[in-house]
C-alpha cells in the first residue's frame, strides 16, 4: 500500500529553498481555499487582544499571497533556463522557441486538461445550476476565460494558469524575435534587460490607465485578469537575469536582499490594507500594489536559492509537498472543495442533531488528506510518465 504514496526523488537535482518556497506557497493556497471549514471558535483564540488565528492566517496569506509565489518562482525557474538558453544556444531561431514550448507544454497542459475535463463533469452532476455551454468551455480549454476580466465562477483557480501560459507564449516569443531580427544591435544581456524592463513598464502601464481611479471589482479586474498580471512573472525572469549576468552579487547580498523584501511585503501590506483613507489608494492598490508584492518575493529568491539541502523529516515533508504543488493547485479547490463542501452541507449536516467544532476540524482534515491522496496519484500516475514522454520527444534543458 505504501508504495503506491512512494516518490523517488533525486535530492542531489533539487534546491530545497527553493522547494521550501514552493511548498509555503500551496499549503498557503490550501489554507485560503479551506478556510470556511475551520471552526468559528478559532476566532477567539486571543482575545483580549482583539486578535484571532483567523486574523493571523488571513494577515499572512495577504502578505505571501501563494499564488505571487507560484508566479516569481515560475518566472525565476523558468527564466532561468530562457537565459541560459538564449546566451550558450550557437544559434537562435523560432525552431528553438518551438522546443521550449513544446517542454513547457507537456508539462503544464496535459495535467490541466485532465482536470478541467473532470471538473466540467463534475459540475454537470454536482452543480447544474452553473451554466457552462460549449463557447464558455472552450475557453478554458484555449486559456482564454480571464483574458481581461477574471473573477471565474467555474474552475477559478484556473486564472494564474490562464496567466503564465499566456506569458510564456509572449514573453519567449518577443524575446525571440528580437534575436532574430536584431542580433547585432545589442549584445544578449542588453537585449533580455531591456525587454524585461519594457515589458513592466507597459503592464504597469495599463494597470495604471485603467485602475487610478477606482477599486471596484479589484478581484475580477485587476488581480485575476492577464493583461494586468504578466509583470510579476517577469520579477522572476529578471532575478533569474541578475543571478546569470551578476552571480557574484546575487551571492553575496543573499540576506539583504532577504531582509529588505520581508520589509517590502510587510510596508506593501500595512499601507494597502490598514490605512484605507490616503490619497491615491486606489491607483496604489490597482497598480503599484502588484508590482511591490513581486519584487518583495523576488529579493527572497537569493537566499532561497543558497540553501542547497535540507535535513531529516523536514525536508522530506517539505520535498514532497513541493513535487506534488501542480496537482495539488489544479485539483484542491473545485474537485475536492467544492465537492466535498456539497456534500457536506447539503447532506452530512442534515442527519447530525448538533454540529460541533470538532466535525469541522475534521471535515478540514478530510479535505486536506483528500487533496494530498488525489495529487499524489495524479503526479506519479499522470505527470511524472508524461515528463518522461517530454523527454523522449523533446530535446532536454537544464537550468543549473
Amino acid at each position: 500500500m505504501l508504495k503506491l504514496f512512494s516518490l523517488n526523488i533525486n535530492y542531489d537535482h533539487r534546491v530545497f529553498g527553493l522547494d521550501v518556497i514552493r511548498a509555503i506557497a500551496i499549503i498557503q493556497v490550501l489554507f485560503g481555499h479551506s478556510i470556511s471549514f475551520l471552526p468559528n471558535s478559532l476566532k477567539e483564540i486571543i482575545p483580549s487582544l482583539g486578535i484571532s488565528s483567523m486574523d493571523i492566517i488571513l494577515s499572512s496569506m495577504r502578505v505571501f499571497d501563494g499564488v505571487d509565489l507560484f508566479f516569481v518562482l515560475s518566472g525565476f525557474l523558468i527564466g532561468s533556463i530562457l537565459v541560459k538558453l538564449f546566451n550558450e544556444q550557437k544559434e537562435i531561431n523560432f525552431g528553438v522557441l518551438l522546443n521550449f514550448w513544446k517542454r513547457r507544454w507537456y508539462r503544464t497542459v496535459p495535467a490541466y486538461f485532465l482536470v478541467l475535463s473532470v471538473n466540467v463533469l463534475v459540475y454537470a452532476f454536482f452543480f447544474p445550476e452553473v451554466a457552462l455551454n460549449v463557447f464558455t468551455t472552450l475557453k478554458y480549454y484555449a486559456f482564454l476565460q480571464n483574458i481581461s476580466v477574471g473573477g471565474l465562477e467555474f474552475f477559478p483557480e484556473s486564472w494564474s494558469l490562464s496567466v503564465e501560459e499566456w506569458f510564456y507564449i509572449s514573453f519567449p516569443l518577443a524575446l525571440t524575435t528580437l534575436f532574430v531580427i536584431a542580433p547585432k544591435m545589442l549584445s544578449k544581456k542588453q537585449l533580455i534587460f531591456t525587454l524585461v524592463l519594457a515589458f513592466l513598464f507597459i503592464i504597469t502601464a495599463v494597470r495604471f490607465f485603467y485602475g487610478h481611479n477606482s477599486v471596484e471589482d479589484w478581484n475580477a479586474s485587476f488581480r485575476t485578469a492577464v493583461i494586468m498580471r504578466l509583470d510579476i512573472i517577469l520579477l522572476g525572469v529578471l532575478a533569474a537575469a541578475i543571478k546569470y549576468y551578476y552571480n557574484q552579487y546575487w551571492e553575496k547580498y543573499k540576506n539583504q536582499t532577504f531582509i529588505l523584501g520581508l520589509i517590502i511585503l510587510l510596508v506593501n501590506y500595512y499601507f494597502s490594507f490598514f490605512i484605507d483613507d490616503w490619497a491615491g489608494r486606489a491607483a496604489y492598490l490597482n497598480t503599484f500594489f502588484f508590482t511591490a508584492v513581486g519584487l518583495g518575493m523576488m529579493l527572497l529568491l537569493p537566499k532561497a536559492d543558497s540553501i542547497k539541502t535540507g535535513k531529516g523529516i523536514f525536508r522530506k515533508v517539505i520535498t514532497y509537498t513541493s513535487l506534488i504543488s501542480y496537482s495539488l493547485y489544479l485539483i484542491n479547490y473545485t474537485l475536492v472543495f467544492h465537492v466535498l463542501k456539497h456534500v457536506y452541507y447539503n447532506h452530512i449536516r442534515f442527519s447530525m442533531e448538533q454540529v460541533t467544532q470538532h466535525h469541522e476540524i475534521v471535515i478540514w482534515c478530510v479535505f486536506i488528506l483528500t487533496s494530498y491522496f488525489i495529487s499524489i496519484v495524479m503526479y506519479k500516475y499522470f505527470e511524472v510518465p508524461v515528463m518522461k514522454l517530454r523527454d523522449r520527444s523533446t530535446k532536454k534543458e537544464s537550468a543549473f
